[in-house]
């Protein structure tokens, strides 16, 4: 059960079929910044802790690596010598959260959402305030904003298989993508995001 004293809440971004069917995909959304979260559920983020574990340290040696061999241009060489610091730093940090994530995530605690949004603003530092980079080794931990989903989600038009209601394209181009990717696999952490009522 989520804390009701804290501002984060489940929200259901609708998509709605052309033979009737409504689909519900959740997503956590704050409710004071208008920020939101992909609909992950405890057992699937606490999967991606236990891979974090393994996954950020080879990132941070190949990220660090990098910056080393960029010290070769004048130009930017300071910015990479820092880079080569605040790498080993960040990811020793990000890589011991995710052991606590694991540790949270076997314990079934909602603390979890949480941790997944200090862990995205801290790669977001490491990124020097950049969401989304080439090195952004977690992206689905890094929140959108409730506020630009028609400009980030609302651009296509997928009249072809959607009925478009209340002018919500945004929500239910994003509902669509999602549930289009989770009916690929079979895994019960993703499918069970997804709620299909079939039309009456």
């Amino acid at each position: 059960m989520i804390n009701s004293a804290t501002p984060w809440a489940w929200e259901n971004f609708t998509w709605t079929e052309l033979n009737g069917n409504t689909n519900s995909y959740p997503v956590y959304l704050n409710r004071e910044t208008n920020e939101y979260f992909d609909g992950d559920r405890i057992a699937l983020i606490t999967a991606k802790c236990a891979e974090l574990i393994f996954a950020r340290p080879l990132h941070t040696a190949c990220k660090t690596a990098y910056h080393l061999l960029a010290l070769r241009n004048p130009s930017t060489a300071l910015k990479h010598l820092a880079d080569v610091v605040r790498t080993p730093i960040y990811g020793i940090l990000l890589t011991a959260l995710a052991i606590v994530g694991l540790v949270l995530g076997l314990f079934g605690s909602d603390k979890i959402y949480d941790l997944r949004l200090l862990m995205g603003k801290i790669e977001q530092s490491l990124n020097w305030g950049e969401k989304q980079t080439s090195w952004t080794l977690a992206p689905c931990f890094q929140p959108e904003v409730l506020d630009k989903i028609n400009e980030t989600w609302g651009v296509q038009d997928f009249s072809k298989d959607t009925l478009y209601e209340n002018g919500e394209r945004g929500k239910s181009n994003y509902a669509r993508a999602k549930i289009i990717h989770k009916r690929r696999f079979s895994c019960p952490l993703l499918q069970d995001q997804v709620q299909t009522l079939p039309v009456s």
